[in-house]
């Protein structure tokens, strides 16, 4: 019996590898057809510890020659890049993370956004992703404790 459980287990589990091989085939030659995005942004944060901030963000890219850009802001605004990363290419449509440490910049509150160039060499832009500065907090919380 258990036997018998185990080769049924087995004959799904290939059957199921058997079909997500083919949906990422079809969904592949889909990408092309409908001109989707070289990449997508599927996670991006930065957190701040001690005096470094930590930057990182998940996306499937689906391009060979490829670059990130990391920019700072203290405006949220004026952006300056800080970091080029070659990218990789998702295998088969596999999230993939990259990262980055920052030097903290004093007190100032920090914004970052990560930028992606492909074969298009047309930018897909993340999201802005703020860290308010540490003292700001500290200072917040003392005034709402009078």
């Amino acid at each position: 019996m258990k036997n018998q459980a185990k080769n049924i287990l087995k004959t799904g589990l290939f059957i199921a590898l058997i079909i997500s091989c083919s949906l990422s085939f079809a969904q592949t030659a889909a990408y092309d057809e409908l001109k989707i995005s070289e990449c997508d942004f599927l996670k991006f944060e930065a957190k701040q510890y001690e005096d470094k901030v930590y930057i990182k963000w998940i996306v499937i890219n689906r391009v060979q020659e490829s670059l990130f850009v990391v920019e700072h802001s203290t405006n949220g605004k004026d952006f300056k890049s800080i970091k080029l990363i070659e990218a990789a290419i998702s295998p088969g449509e596999i999230p993939l993370m990259f990262s980055h440490i920052h030097e903290y910049l004093k007190d100032f509150d920090n914004y970052y956004r990560i930028k992606f160039f492909g074969e298009k060499n047309e930018p897909v832009i993340s999201n802005i992703y703020p860290v308010i500065s540490q003292k700001k907090i500290a200072q917040t919380s003392a005034k709402g404790v009078k």
